[in-house]
């Protein structure tokens, strides 16, 4: 079976406020992707719905299951709170030469060896500036945005490590842009 026949698992990655969420999920609605839903320890945000935002499971239910080697792969934001995933997920979304994405909040260790030529990492950033702009407009104290500066700095090092990068500095011109990059790599 051919790369072409067995699908993508495409991850995105970026900084917050970047928008990264809102690309993959137009950009896999445009396409027919699956999302994989990943498993999360952080409380729930305004708009979210368990199941299809995140599965939420409780810190101990998150340590148990890893510990029962539930989650393929893991990771953690930079607030403390854990993300997972299972190859169940992982499989069942790539299962009959289907693509699939997943967002996360930093990268993973297992998957790019075990999806090994399946895999295309997405960096998802918007510039340094206009995150300093968003923090002060919306209120940080100083401190809020030093750490939070600090935080997009060490994420903007993982940008080397992905396949495709786009800044999103219009977020219909960067859907426009990722569609076609990942369209290419399903219909070449």
């Amino acid at each position: 079976m051919s790369n072409q026949d067995q699908g993508y698992l495409f991850v995105y990655l970026g900084t917050s406020k970047s928008g990264r969420v809102d690309v993959a999920k137009k950009v896999g609605e445009k396409l027919g992707l699956t999302k994989i839903v990943k498993y999360a320890t952080r409380g729930h945000k305004p708009g979210d719905v368990a199941g299809v935002s995140q599965h939420f499971i409780s810190e101990q239910e998150f340590h148990e299951r890893r510990a029962a080697g539930d989650f393929l792969d893991v990771t953690q934001n930079d607030k403390g709170d854990f993300y997972g995933v299972t190859r169940d997920q992982i499989d069942t979304a790539l299962a009959d030469g289907r693509s699939a994405y997943l967002t996360i909040p930093n990268p993973m260790d297992a998957l790019p060896s075990i999806y090994k030529g399946r895999m295309v990492r997405i960096f998802v950033f918007s510039s340094r500036d206009e995150y300093q702009d968003l923090l002060t407009q919306t209120g940080s104290s100083e401190q809020e945005v030093s750490q939070k500066l600090a935080h997009y700095d060490k994420k903007m090092q993982f940008k080397d490590g992905c396949d495709l990068i786009f800044e999103n500095d219009n977020l219909e011109a960067t859907i426009s842009r990722a569609e076609a990059a990942l369209a290419a790599y399903i219909n070449p």
